[in-house]
């Protein structure tokens, strides 16, 4: 075995031993991980370690530690299941063994503590032991969990309510006694089924940096015996919480407000059914009662659960989390009152007055009952955020989706359905509140850009964002970002982090230059970069250059989809909401783009508004805001528009021989098989580009400002030069030009003149009969819609085209004079003019 295992083991075993849970079964539980929660019951101590070593320092790796039923280990002996639905619940707890002191440090969500944070709670929990041993308490296991420090107590109670109690009142009593501001005691560790560390384990909260590291859990102190606390110690300190509060429990009384007559007085229901209120939300309407512990599911202990209390009297209930999706008020009832009809809903609890409330009416307050954010964006888009637990699902108010979970709460609380009038009445009320009292809040695809920090949502069961900043990334639990999820994002692996991100892309990608590799390679890291314009890849190479795999791959390294490529919209309504509806547009095949579709791709590189008639009105418009990254394909460069090729990256591709063409399923399993260590090193290198980006002071830049200095830095962080970079953008610049110019009738003609003639002075019209000449010389098609047939069409194409003429040395300038609008052209070297 190697060191790292050695070390592992060591700890582990000493915690093991220590506790004492060597002759018992134990519970390994992973919370959150990229395949779901994965739990194991294990009798056999060195399996248990040999399996989750693999996990160390990836997961966070927990046990459960008080006695449970010899019934469980059938859900998985000996070994760990993934996606585990079912795990030790509070009832499968046959005696409580232990009593846990988890002191935490206060830091930001989602990270590692510091030394400094760590060393706070190490403080308050030596207070506590010091504390308590002066009151007669045997000697604690002392542990420290990588980010806080734990006391651990042995104790031999019945699993009961009373028990359970009496855990609470201790552990609020020694919260209000010892708890301040740079660390909490943890008030939630009471209940039976509590999991906590698995001592030996790595905790690894965020990324590891210097400041904010990732540390080995470990027992620190064991005394020589571990003796069991007497119960009486319990009580007397419990006593000092209840005492000092008439009830245990931390209702707040609503003052000034009635309730209807007949209705549920719900903080009376609370205290006698012996439910912890964390905290009571007063609003116009209502009252939110949030609890510290979910009454369906124990081990929800985020504060996810909550009871509203409406002025009419009107109660809902509701749990955040998936799995608790289907509890409300009724389900809560019947849990604690088994006797009641389960027929019996709080509806009908309510007054005369009440009963005569519409189902619209009704599916509005229900609406307004959860904890959910309704709000609107810049282009008064409106939308909600439903309360997920560990992440916020956000739906437009008008999505199929949210009306649809709508009808799933009112059946739930009625037990009847609601019309698709009633529903839509209801839907154009909240649509109302979200854009006259709901804020404004940006709303992201995929990628989101704040404050310098990178945000990429994996779209996964799981609900995973990553953060990347300039110290490195890792997985985000702020739920500070809104994402919105569509039909046609697909799920993201979760990355590896890994450096060789050059060596992996040319395993795969096949571009004709050296040049044409560095611009692909810098592209593709800065396309995670969402809140800047980017340059459209048009990816051009004759047949069997592998154009649409490619394309492909690129969609699957950024923005999965089950629809990865399609063909280009032909309405151009049509294509606007294509765009608008992915992160990452791609199509393919093209031969040719019109020009308003070419115009609407420009809008959408650079960002803009595209305007949409809404149904059924004559005279309203609704706003799309277009920013996307788009890639286009063909065997010919498709982009021909001036505008459209001059924000365009053309990047060749060669031709694959006969003798090193693979199957495609062999070819995608060997990505899909590197595809996390791919996109790990895409973030790792965005991370450092972000150290990079701000020290620089270009000089020169590429059409696309923003592209050209975050490529410089991508490419600084990649290790293959800024300078190479902005050679290779600057050159591919220069080709997109000559596309531009030799697709161009106008331009060619105009050119072929130049080349023989280093001025002209004339009118317009003078202009265009010389340039039909040099056309039926040079056999020029003057039958293209590109070409100008008269004068003030002549003006307007080289309009189009100044700058791209520019470039070719070729500068003019239109007047107006006594005789008429007169053109001056004049050539100067091209080194000149570049």
């Amino acid at each position: 075995m190697n060191k790292n295992y050695e070390e592992f083991r060591k700890e582990c075993i000493k915690a093991i031993e220590v506790l004492g849970i060597n002759n018992r079964a134990v519970e390994i539980r992973m919370l959150k991980t990229k395949k779901g929660t994965i739990s194991g019951y294990y009798e056999n101590k060195e399996k248990l370690l040999k399996d989750i070593f693999r996990y160390d320092g990836v997961n966070n790796i927990f046990f459960t530690l008080n006695v449970f039923s010899e019934d469980l280990l059938a859900r998985g002996k000996e070994r760990l299941i993934e996606y585990a639905s079912h795990t030790t619940s509070d009832s499968e707890i046959t005696r409580r063994e232990f009593l846990l002191i988890d002191v935490d440090p206060k830091r930001p969500a989602g990270v590692s503590s510091t030394d400094e944070e760590l060393q706070s709670s190490e403080i308050v929990l030596r207070e506590v032991v010091s504390y308590l041993r002066s009151e007669g308490f045997p000697e604690p296991v002392i542990a420290c969990s990588g980010n806080g420090y734990h006391a651990l107590y042995k104790v031999d109670l019945d699993n009961t309510k009373e028990s359970t109690q009496l855990h609470k009142d201790f552990l609020y009593a020694l919260d209000s006694k010892f708890s301040n501001e740079k660390a909490q005691i943890d008030k939630t560790t009471y209940n039976p089924a509590r999991i906590t560390k698995m001592y030996g384990t790595i905790a690894c909260k965020g990324d590891s940096t210097e400041s904010r590291p990732h540390r080995r859990s470990r027992i620190l102190q064991a005394p020589n015996e571990f003796n069991v606390v007497d119960e009486a110690l319990l009580k007397k300190v419990a006593e000092l919480y209840t005492n000092k509060n008439t009830t245990s429990k931390k209702v707040n009384t609503v003052h000034n407000k009635s309730v209807v007559k007949g209705s549920i007085n719900i903080e009376e229901w609370l205290r006698e059914k012996g439910l912890d209120v964390s905290k009571v939300k007063e609003e116009v309407d209502r009252s939110v009662y949030v609890l510290e512990i979910c009454p369906w599911n124990s081990n929800h202990t985020d504060k996810s659960a909550s009871i509203t209390q409406f002025n009419n009297g009107a109660i809902s209930a509701k749990c955040h989390h998936d799995s608790c999706s289907h509890e409300n008020w009724r389900t809560l009832k019947e849990l604690y009152e088994p006797k009641a009809s389960k027929n019996k809903s709080e509806y009908s609890e309510k007054s005369g007055e009440e009963a005569k409330k519409s189902h619209a009416d009704i599916a509005i307050e229900q609406a307004l009952g959860y904890e959910d954010i309704f709000f609107h964006n810049s282009v008064e888009e409106t939308f909600v955020a439903v309360d997920k637990g560990n992440v916020y699902e956000v739906h437009r108010l008008e999505d199929k989706k949210y009306q649809m979970l709508l009808r799933k709460r009112f059946y739930d609380e009625l037990g009847k359905a609601i019309s698709k009038d009633n529903i839509n009445q209801a839907i154009g009320v909240l649509e109302a509140k979200a854009l006259y009292e709901g804020a404004e809040l940006e709303v992201y695809k995929r990628c989101a850009e704040v404050d310098g920090v990178t945000y990429y949502d994996l779209c996964d069961k799981e609900s995973t964002i990553i953060r990347i900043d300039e110290n490195g990334w890792g997985v985000d639990d702020t739920k500070q970002m809104l994402f919105i999820r569509k039909n046609n994002m697909g799920e993201q692996v979760m990355p590896i982090h890994y450096d060789d991100l050059l060596g992996l892309l040319n395993k795969y990608f096949r571009f004709k230059s050296k040049e044409d590799r560095i611009l692909h390679a810098v592209s593709l890291v800065t396309r995670l970069i969402a809140g800047i314009p980017h340059p459209i890849e048009v990816i051009h190479g004759e047949k069997g250059a592998s154009k649409t795999t490619t394309m492909r791959m690129n969609k699957s390294l950024i923005d999965p989809s089950p629809r990865d490529v399609t063909s280009m919209p032909k309405a151009i309504q049509d294509l606007a909401i294509s765009i608008n509806n992915t992160y990452m547009a791609c199509y393919d095949n093209l031969d040719i783009i019109s020009s308003e579709r070419s115009d609407l791709l420009c809008i959408a590189s650079t960002g803009g508004v595209y305007p949409k008639r809404k149904l059924y009105t004559n005279d309203e418009e609704s706003m799309m805001s277009l920013k996307s990254k788009i890639t286009l394909n063909g065997i010919n460069v498709v982009a021909i528009k001036a505008d459209l090729i001059d924000r365009c990256i053309l990047l060749a591709l060669e031709r694959i021989s006969e003798s090193e063409r693979m199957e495609e399923r062999l070819l995608w399993s060997s990505f899909n098989e590197d595809k996390p260590k791919i996109l790990g090193a895409m973030l790792t290198a965005l991370s450092r580009a972000k150290r990079i980006y701000p020290t620089l002071k270009l000089t020169k830049l590429g059409r696309m400002a923003d592209f050209t200095m975050w490529g410089y830095a991508v490419a600084e962080a990649l290790e293959i030069g800024g300078e190479e970079f902005l050679k290779a953008y600057l050159n591919n610049q220069k080709k997109a030009n000559q596309e531009a110019v030799e697709s161009n009738p106008v331009a060619t003609a105009l050119i072929k003149y130049m080349e023989e003639n280093s001025n002209f002075t004339g009118t317009v019209t003078n202009l265009l009969t010389v340039l039909n000449q040099v056309a039926e010389v040079e056999q020029i098609d003057t039958t293209s819609k590109l070409w100008a047939k008269e004068p003030n069409v002549l003006s307007r194409r080289l309009n189009e085209m100044k700058s791209n003429l520019e470039l070719e040395g070729i500068y003019y300038e239109i007047t107006q004079r006594n005789h008429g609008r007169i053109i001056d052209i004049v050539k100067v070297p091209k080194d000149i003019a570049a």
